[in-house]
């Protein structure tokens, strides 16, 4: 009698969960965007980061779930401007570029 589970679709469930496992326990933020910049996950220390929990796939959310980004002078810089918005910075490495996050709550 079969149970109607192939072997393959146990193993990308196995998969799944490793992935989802690591992806939540991880010690640093980590969030996926699509193409256009909406937050399709991130797990907690991204949240704890942010501190907020923007809602997954919600268009007016873009690139991250940050309140505001400031520049290391102070400057504000929208997120589309921020290293995971900026298509010029996309395909490569971005080394040594800081900047700073505000938290809701923590002026303007």
């Amino acid at each position: 009698m079969s149970s109607g589970v192939s072997p393959q679709s146990v193993r990308d469930n196995q998969g799944e969960e490793r992935y989802r496992t690591l992806f939540n326990l991880a010690p640093i933020a980590v969030y996926s965007c699509d193409a256009s910049g909406v937050i399709l996950d991130y797990n907690n220390r991204a949240a704890e980061l942010w501190g907020r929990k923007p809602a997954l796939g919600d268009t007016d959310e873009r690139f991250c779930g940050s309140f505001k980004l400031y520049r290391p002078d102070g400057t504000f810089m929208p997120h589309e401007r921020g290293p995971t918005g900026d298509r010029s910075l996309r395909s490569c490495h971005v080394k040594g570029r800081s900047n700073c996050l505000r938290t809701p709550g923590r002026g303007s």
